[in-house]
């Protein structure tokens, strides 16, 4: 299994969580540079809890139908996906990413290698993953060449591959969530900052993504999601979760004078004593690793009114919206609202891995 593949022409990025799903595609237009790209779709669609579970999917069937819905919308009038590949994302919870060094040169590196020190990382035997490799640096330092590995649970892998299949498309690639969203990511501070932490907010969960020197470092799941904004104010305020939701996203929120005001900030306090945690360990058990300069946010929970100014309150650290847009040279075509985009972080960087297979300069994001 593949993760850092060759694409096939008109592939395009297909994004499947727990409560949608998300079409990416875009046209290749001049160098291998993101930013030449075109957008030639973009869809999303979505889904009824108890589909997707934390990854898992519950009942193939109806996120078919749904998938073939996307493909065959008509709303943004192009009709019909033409692109018969897809790169999916294999979500965070059923995947692993690991910097390893290896004390041969680069050239002398092989899968033996790379399997039999991996197995000191994984929680399971390797036997039950896909793995695939890749160096980061065609120079050996006094630890050995460092290589990213990614791996992904064969019963995962195996699952999407199917869904995906049985709708006639062929799989190119998959590729791990947080590196997808990474590559999105990238361009949302200028210039971009040495050392910084991309936070994607989902509903469940959320994902703390560090990229320093250049590469996706670490990633880790938090077990905050913006649902768990929306329950604290339904019980705060007395109020239904339909309620609550909207609330948590009005820009009158953004006041210490509102009463969610404080149920809020209570919320971003957990989500940031978390992120320091996951900061805290980088920088203790991460040889050479830089500290963070910048925060991004992205993912539905991103749009939280106030949470950027909560945390970097709390962490002392710019925080930024991300915006899954930006790298390109042109968004006259997007039409998507800016607290829609930031849903769509994931598929994004899927559609330019497929448009402009980014792996072949040996950069993860």
């Amino acid at each position: 299994m593949a993760f850092f593949l060759n694409t096939q022409p008109n592939t395009f990025g297909l994004s499947i969580n727990d409560r949608s799903i998300q079409l990416v595609q875009f046209f290749r237009s001049g160098k291998q540079n993101y930013t030449n790209a075109k957008l030639r779709t973009v869809r999303g669609v979505g889904l009824p809890e108890g589909l997707v579970s934390s990854g898992e999917i519950l009942q193939p069937e109806p996120v078919r139908g749904f998938i073939q819905k996307l493909l065959t919308h008509k709303k943004d009038g192009q009709g019909t996906i033409t692109g018969k590949w897809a790169i999916a994302s294999i979500p965070e919870e059923k995947s692993f990413i690991k910097i390893i060094h290896i004390p041969k040169e680069v050239g002398h590196i092989t899968t033996e290698d790379v399997l039999s020190e991996v197995e000191h990382h994984l929680p399971l035997k390797s036997e039950d993953y896909y793995t695939d490799w890749m160096p980061l640096s065609t120079e050996q330092t006094e630890k050995g060449t460092p290589v990213i590995v990614a791996a992904v649970e064969k019963q995962t892998a195996d699952m999407y591959t199917y869904l995906i299949e049985s709708v006639g498309l062929g799989v190119a690639a998959l590729d791990i969530e947080s590196l997808a969203v990474a590559r999105a990511m990238r361009g949302s501070v200028e210039p971009t900052p040495s050392s910084m932490l991309i936070l994607d907010i989902g509903a469940h969960s959320s994902t703390a993504i560090i990229c320093d020197h250049k590469t996706t470092q670490l990633s880790h799941m938090i077990a905050r999601g913006g649902d768990h904004f929306t329950e604290a104010l339904s019980t705060a305020l007395h109020i239904p979760k339909e309620e609550a939701e909207r609330i948590k996203r009005d820009k009158d929120v953004g006041t210490v004078h509102n009463p969610a005001w404080s149920t809020l900030a209570a919320e971003a306090q957990i989500l940031s004593t978390e992120i320091k945690k996951v900061v805290s360990f980088y920088q203790t058990h991460f040889h050479n690793g830089n500290t963070i300069t910048h925060i991004i946010l992205t993912g539905g929970g991103a749009s939280i009114e106030p949470l950027s100014t909560m945390i970097e309150k709390e962490l002392h650290t710019p925080v930024t919206i991300g915006n899954p847009w930006k790298q390109l040279s042109s968004t006259k075509t997007i039409t998507i609202p800016k607290a829609d985009s930031l849903r769509f972080s994931a598929a994004v960087g899927l559609g330019l891995r497929a448009a402009y297979n980014p792996f072949s300069k040996r950069s993860l994001i």
